[in-house]
C-alpha cells in the first residue's frame, strides 16, 4: 500500500472524510478502566441488604427507578461474566447511596481512589484508535 493509501484507510478508520478529513462519524467513547469497580462485590452487597430487609435487591431499589434497572444491568453482567465483570464508579456510587450503602466500607481505599481520580476520563473504542479523553484534552495511544 502507498503512503497515501495509509493516510486515507487512517482517516477512513477513523470515521472522517477521505477528501476532505471532515469527521463523518463521532467516536465511541467508554469510561476508562481505571474508573471501573468489579461489580460482583457492589452486587454482594446489595443482595445482602435486600436479604436483611426481608427483600429482593429490585424491590428494595423501587423507589429509585434508575437503580434497580441498573442493579438488574449490574446482575446480568456478573451472571454473565463474573468477577470480570466491572462497573463505572460513579453509577457504583449512585446504586450504593440509592440501597443506603457506604461504597467506603465496600471496596480496598487505593482502589476506589484510583477509580475516583479517573472518573471522568474516556476511552475511544473502534475505529483502530485507542484513545483518553479527560476533561484536560484528548491523548491517543497508539
Amino acid at each position: 500500500m502507498t503512503p497515501e493509501g495509509h493516510q486515507a484507510a487512517r482517516r477512513l478508520m477513523a470515521g472522517r472524510d477521505l477528501g476532505t478529513g471532515k469527521r463523518l462519524v463521532k467516536p465511541k467513547l467508554a469510561v476508562h478502566p481505571r474508573a471501573m469497580l468489579p461489580g460482583e462485590v457492589l452486587l454482594q452487597a446489595l443482595q445482602q441488604a435486600a436479604v436483611g430487609r426481608g427483600q429482593s435487591v429490585e424491590d428494595m431499589l423501587a423507589g429509585a427507578r434508575w437503580a434497580a434497572k441498573r442493579a438488574g444491568r449490574l446482575e446480568r453482567g456478573v451472571e454473565r461474566e463474573r468477577e470480570a465483570h466491572r462497573i463505572p464508579v460513579g453509577d457504583a456510587e449512585r446504586l450504593a447511596a440509592a440501597a443506603g450503602l457506604n461504597l467506603d466500607a465496600l471496596y480496598e481505599p487505593d482502589r476506589l481512589a484510583q477509580a475516583r481520580a479517573h472518573r471522568d476520563e474516556r476511552v475511544q473504542v473502534g475505529h483502530g484508535r485507542n484513545t483518553t479523553q479527560t476533561h484536560r484534552g484528548l491523548t491517543t495511544d497508539r
